[in-house]
């Protein structure tokens, strides 16, 4: 769900942030932290493949992973509401991830925009897929619309190269009442650069494909 232009460096300088600003946790997340924490030990290593089996854990402890409802509700009036965004990496994937702001104060069918920085920590290329859950499950991923995102979308990161990718969401305005928290988190998976190829070149076709059958 992203291109090219939408890929930007990021100057060294506002690459950095501390330890403490990247391990923020608000209480709201504990489910989802529940299987980071599984993921973390290795418990899910294959689920970037496996991703029916991922899904199953995380509705399982209540989290909707690579959830998109298209055309939410906007009309109507709109609410305020926070939306915390988090991000982790799997594994020893030698990324730094992190969203610019950690938490938003949005109103629910307006359009809003947050980045996530991203930095290769390593001399040598790496390659990943970000996977992506929303929580409450269901009662916000139902109202949670993805404008623009990198979710799935596999990325490869040159040596210690800083980038940072955007997010475009609207919150429908029928979200209900007794929520006033969202949370968006991504998980980052290490691939391979075989994968990563392959990923690429099935993109292509399938873009090529598009625009054949486009009248």
């Amino acid at each position: 769900m992203t291109d090219d232009s939408a890929r930007r460096d990021v100057p060294e300088a506002e690459a950095e942030w501390t330890a403490a600003e990247a391990g923020e946790k608000s209480r709201a997340n504990r489910k989802t932290l529940v299987v980071l924490l599984a993921v973390g030990i290795g418990m899910f290593g294959f689920a970037f493949a496996n991703v029916p089996l991922f899904g199953l854990l995380c509705k399982a402890v209540g989290i909707e992973l690579n959830p998109n409802r298209e055309g939410v509700e906007t009309g109507g009036p709109g609410r305020s509401i926070e939306v915390v965004f988090m991000g982790s990496v799997h594994g020893n994937l030698p990324i730094s991830l992190a969203p610019v702001e950690r938490i938003q104060k949005v109103v629910t069918g307006a359009q809003s925009i947050n980045d996530y920085k991203f930095v290769n920590m390593k001399a040598e290329p790496v390659y990943f897929r970000p996977v992506h859950s929303v929580t409450p499950t269901r009662r916000a991923a139902d109202h949670f619309e993805l404008h623009e995102c990198f979710c799935f979308d596999d990325q490869k990161l040159e040596p210690s190269q800083s980038i940072a990718l955007p997010v475009v969401y609207t919150i429908g305005t029928d979200l209900p009442e007794d929520i006033g928290t969202v949370t968006l988190n991504y998980t980052l998976f290490e691939l391979t650069e075989k994968d990563y190829a392959e990923s690429v070149a099935a993109k292509a076709k399938a873009d090529a494909a598009a625009a054949e059958d486009a009248p």
